[in-house]
């Protein structure tokens, strides 16, 4: 995903370990269990 500048973009950022903190904060356990 990259288009979708929203819960798509979470997922790519987390493997990143850039701003995903923030965002893994409100959703950690929905993107954990994707990853």
């Amino acid at each position: 995903s990259g288009e979708k500048s929203g819960g798509e973009t979470t997922v790519p950022e987390l493997q990143s370990g850039g701003r995903a903190k923030e965002a893994d904060e409100d959703s950690s356990s929905t993107f954990r269990f994707k990853t």
